[in-house]
């Protein structure tokens, strides 16, 4: 089989698959809480059901739809088994992780953070369905117009959420929700990962949550986003100096929780991390502006290519390991190796740009149409 006819064929076979099998390496999820010291160690998607007091997602992918009951808690999730001691006033660290066991994946987009009093004063048996969700943090840019908290995540540091000292005690569900805006350019195209967690707050206030709270700072999920909510359609959130202040969806921060809420990113964590940090990408750097061609300071783009052994001949498709590992992986290491030597050929102009492009990159394991697309139309 000639290279042409080969990579003819694997783009074909992999523009079929990307469809039913995304790259897990793009989506996440919450592996762990550090409560006051103590690990609370998540389960796996994909995985057997196992003790924590994290809720179980059936798999990494966004949460698209904002009519879906999954907006609460994630995909398919269901109640844990256990639940987590803390008091009013307790930091919680919350550790985000790619779906392959990496850093979280993406940069763009606000964190936010929900409680809910559990039905029944039972979170092992509540399903969030009938939920009623107060806010009580949320983090966006770091600037006007700079970084996101999210970018940090990517760095491979947790987030900080401190509950709020007048939360009366009970027993809670936490949402905690990454909202992706790297696609949010056109309707349709954010992305929600909400996780829940199961709490159980001591504290001297015993007012029922929504007692202490008015019908305004009430969210319901779904029901409180809308598709063309500003801080969900941002088609200029590329754009220089955007500043996301004052678009955060949902009701806001009720002012009885917000001078003693608040989050923030770790530098350090306690306990063991059970994240690992992403190989560095060679080459690039910040442009300063100054077209001087500075090597020092201009953006540029290494591409670290691998060989591997192609079979002479197609194995039979006679079950999925043989589809997966030895048609598909030689496939998708030679489309991505012949692409990228015929589409990365310029510098990259803008330091936006050029995180984008290695962002891209190191976390492509199985590069789906709409990736690769992406990818070739900011090299054009």
């Amino acid at each position: 089989m000639s290279s042409i006819s080969r990579f003819l064929g694997c783009a074909a076979l992999l523009s079929f698959l990307a469809t039913k099998f995304p790259s897990v390496s793009a989506h996440g999820y919450v592996s762990r809480l550090v409560i006051d010291g103590r690990n609370y160690t998540g389960p796996s998607p994909y995985q057997n059901p196992s003790s924590s007091a994290i809720r179980q997602i059936s798999e990494v992918s966004p949460v698209k739809s904002l009519t879906s009951p999954d907006l609460a808690c994630g995909l398919s999730a269901k109640p844990a088994s256990l639940v987590a001691n803390v008091t009013s006033g307790s930091r919680i660290e919350i550790h985000w992780t790619s779906g392959e066991g990496g850093n979280w994946p993406h940069e763009v987009g606000p964190l936010m953070t929900y409680v809910a009093n559990c039905a029944n004063n039972d979170c092992t048996t509540d399903t969030a369905a009938t939920s009623k969700w107060v806010k009580i943090d949320e983090a966006g840019q770091k600037t006007p117009g700079g970084d996101w908290f999210m970018k940090d995540l990517y760095d491979g540091k947790p987030y900080t959420v401190t509950l709020p000292s007048s939360l009366p005690a009970g027993s809670y569900l936490m949402r905690h929700e990454i909202i992706a805006l790297h696609t949010a350019t056109t309707l349709g195209g954010v992305e929600f990962y909400p996780s829940c967690s199961q709490l159980q707050v001591t504290g001297a206030r015993t007012t029922p949550l929504a007692a202490a709270v008015s019908s305004a700072d009430i969210a319901s999920f779904p029901g409180s986003y809308n598709a063309t909510d500003p801080g969900l359609l941002v088609p200029d959130v590329y754009n220089s100096g955007f500043d996301y202040t004052g678009l955060f969806p949902g009701p806001a921060i009720p002012a009885s929780f917000s001078s003693t809420g608040g989050g923030n990113i770790t530098g350090s964590t306690t306990g063991n991390s059970s994240t690992t940090p992403l190989p560095s990408v060679p080459g690039g750097g910040c442009d300063d502006g100054n077209n001087d061609n500075d090597p020092a300071d201009e953006p540029r783009v290494v591409v670290v290519t691998m060989t591997i052994t192609v079979p002479p001949s197609w194995v039979p498709i006679d079950n999925f390991f043989n589809l997966f590992f030895l048609n598909l992986v030689p496939c998708a290491i030679t489309t991505v190796q012949t692409i990228l030597r015929s589409s990365l050929q310029q510098e990259v102009r803008r330091c936006r740009r050029h995180r984008a492009i290695l962002h891209m990159i190191s976390h492509l394991m199985i590069p789906d149409l709409h990736r690769l697309n992406k990818l070739a139309h900011l090299y054009r």
